[in-house]
């Protein structure tokens, strides 16, 4: 039974590219003003995000308005990581292949102990090289030569013309 409070995930699952940010949207309801409780971000075994709110306003739908509240990140690269305590949701910047897996948000309080999961996805990218000005340079020779090869071909053609006896 979860006391009527809800924890809504809007995605099941995100796409990410090493390098960009992606959002794993929450949204969460309470029944109660000035409730306490804890949301937690877990990825496998380890706990990334641990929120204990306390004091909370609620609007007429039950949607946090303000609230006091203790974050602690735990994960080791800590300035990767936003947490918004008014929907729950995660923000992971600079993605690394080390964070594709699944990630469980669990929302607790006497009431209820809600968990979802979002399976998050990252891939990685082929820079294009950029050309080197040797590269560069053939690309000029062999442009130069295949314009100039039809004139140099009619030149020929008009001296074969001209010097036939």
């Amino acid at each position: 039974p979860t006391g009527g409070e809800e924890m809504t995930v809007h995605v099941g699952a995100v796409n990410g590219t090493v390098g960009q940010s992606i959002l794993l949207p929450t949204s969460y309801k309470l029944t109660h003003q000035f409730s306490s409780y804890t949301i937690q971000w877990w990825k496998g075994n380890q706990c990334i995000v641990d929120y204990y709110g306390q004091n909370c306003t609620i609007d007429s739908q039950g949607f946090p308005t303000w609230e006091a509240g203790d974050t602690t990140i735990f994960a080791e690269d800590r300035r990767r990581i936003e947490f918004y305590k008014r929907n729950g949701s995660l923000l992971l910047r600079d993605l690394q292949i080390k964070d594709e897996g699944i990630y469980i948000v669990s929302f607790i309080n006497p009431k209820a102990d809600i968990q979802k999961e979002i399976q998050v996805w990252v891939h990685e990218t082929l820079a294009a090289e950029a050309p080197t000005i040797h590269t560069l340079e053939i690309i000029f020779i062999v442009r130069t030569v295949l314009c100039f090869l039809p004139i140099l071909t009619l030149v020929f053609l008009i001296c074969r013309w001209e010097c036939r006896p």
